[in-house]
């Protein structure tokens, strides 16, 4: 994925975001809200539907806690281009 790529049919990729070793974090533009939001992507094609399904468990996860002075909140979760991702809430 590159800077100006449109991601999922909605989210224009806006800056890469250096965050971790087995996620990418992208600043995106949510196209359709018009707002600025996170999207959160394993670096590699995940190996089985297992895999897909704990990262997808763990947006599920973080969208449950109803607290969101600490946690930043879960927009949109799905798979695009073989990808399983979920966007949150941009804390700057």
């Amino acid at each position: 994925m590159q800077v100006g790529d449109l991601f999922a049919d909605r989210y224009q990729v806006e800056e890469y975001i250096p965050a971790g070793l087995y996620t990418s974090v992208w600043r995106v533009q949510d196209t359709q809200l018009s707002r600025h939001c996170l999207l959160k992507m394993p670096c590699v094609t995940p190996s089985s539907e297992a895999a897909t399904q704990r990262f997808l468990n763990e947006a599920r996860l973080v969208a449950a806690i109803r607290d969101t002075t600490y946690v930043a909140q879960v927009f949109d979760a799905g798979e695009a281009d073989g990808f399983p991702y979920f966007t949150q809430e941009l804390v700057e």
